[in-house]
């Protein structure tokens, strides 16, 4: 369907457009008004929901996901939620060498263990996980369609952890948004890949050939 191409080429162009704002510093000011403004609302219980877009929650929820899928024998499924998951890891990071914007300063002095904030600020990796665990979820998993209604509880599910990382003064705001963009762009090519190549024909081909060599 034509919707995925603009989907896409929307996703896209928001995304290289936030990032070249942030590199040139159009958004330093409204960030930091953004963290100085959400200080008081450093509860305890937003750190919990850090924990729904870190490496170990999407990690061992994501391997039981691609572990039900090939029990059910859905290989097409499982292929399709491990790539979105591989491509957004590996994108977010590179993205992040590129760009190397530099953590909160406020980051520092809430959490002393500061090898946690080794790495760069932009785009957020723990929003671009949680889109793309919970809306890959939802479409890859649960097969359903790419509308507003089907996504947007497991977009709101994802937004909060972007949030959370604001508020704990990981992150500032761009980056979550840069996050969102980014991994919905992800899903979406990868669904207008799907369209166009079938990826199931392939799947079942391969598999056919692995039982004859086996």
């Amino acid at each position: 369907m034509q919707k995925y191409r603009l989907y896409s080429l929307t996703f896209f162009i928001l995304f290289i457009s936030l990032t070249l704002f942030v590199i040139i510093g159009l958004t330093k000011g409204f960030d930091q008004t953004v963290l100085d403004n959400t200080y008081n609302l450093r509860e305890y219980w937003w750190k919990p929901i850090n924990l729904l877009g870190g490496t170990y929650f999407l990690l061992s929820a994501s391997l039981l996901t691609v572990f039900f899928l090939l029990l059910k024998k859905k290989v097409t499924n499982a292929l399709l939620f491990s790539s979105n998951l591989c491509i957004a890891f590996l994108c977010y990071q590179a993205i992040k060498e590129i760009v190397a914007r530099p953590r909160p300063e406020m980051a520092h002095s809430i959490e002393r263990t500061l090898a946690i904030f080794s790495t760069y600020s932009f785009p957020s990796g723990h929003t671009v996980g949680a889109i793309a665990f919970f809306v890959g979820f939802c479409i890859f998993v649960l097969e359903k369609n790419w509308t507003l209604k089907n996504i947007l509880p497991y977009l709101s599910i994802s937004s909060f952890v972007g949030l959370s990382v604001v508020i704990t003064g990981r992150h500032y705001l761009t980056d979550v948004i840069g996050g969102i963009f980014l991994s919905l762009l992800i899903i979406v090519l990868l669904l207008e890949i799907d369209r166009v190549f079938d990826v199931n024909i392939y799947t079942q081909k391969a598999l056919e050939y692995i039982e004859d060599w086996f």
